[in-house]
């Protein structure tokens, strides 16, 4: 008989995933399993990002969960933390897990509408360099800013054009072809989150 359970993992050994996740049944499961960690979601909205790093001649992984929306629960080296929206945490490989942080607020672009029209010259380049510029953040260390292609209708899929990271609060983008285009913006703290 059929109970409606799902259990879905997702193994990630290198690089970035973002995770959305619809709410079920209470005994369904979603994992992420990385080198260094195990994030268990129940209707919830997290990215996971693992990072190698070479020391002493051993490959060791660096996990960081940053939670959008919902509740997941990260364990490693037998400590499990509830990581609630807003929060974040990194998980290093045979170290012992250290309690979730609070994420940073996000930037604020400056004079940058939620729609962003520029204008061309005849030969179809920008009229003036387009330069994105935004807020500074307490604590920042730096900031990340997605190109995005334009999402056509409903679709949530996200595919990435390119990705700038930057000490600053500037951004020119002069290479971009005549289109739509959609920015995100982060702001990172000193533990990479």
């Amino acid at each position: 008989e059929l109970n409606g359970m799902v259990d879905s993992t997702v193994r990630l050994n290198q690089g970035t995933v973002k995770t959305r996740v619809i709410k079920r049944e209470p005994r369904s499961h979603f994992r992420t399993i990385t080198p260094s960690a195990v994030a268990a979601v129940r209707g919830t909205e997290y990215r996971v990002n693992v990072v190698s790093e070479a020391k002493e001649g051993e490959s060791k992984q660096t996990t960081l969960v940053e939670v959008y929306q919902g509740l997941v629960d990260v364990g490693a080296e037998s400590v499990t933390f509830p990581v609630p929206a807003s929060f974040g945490i990194v998980a290093k490989q045979g170290q012992t897990l250290q309690e979730p942080v609070k994420l940073l607020d996000k930037p604020e672009f400056i004079a940058l509408a939620e729609q962003q029209t520029l204008l061309l010259d005849t030969a179809g380049k920008p009229s003036a360099p387009i330069l994105i510029q935004w807020q500074s953040v307490a604590l920042a260390s730096s900031f990340q800013l997605n190109i995005l292609a334009d999402q056509q209708g409903n679709s949530k899929t996200e595919k990435l054009l390119k990705s700038y990271r930057t000490e600053s609060n500037k951004v020119n983008l002069n290479d971009l072809e005549l289109g739509c285009y959609q920015l995100i913006l982060r702001a990172i703290d000193q533990l990479g989150l």
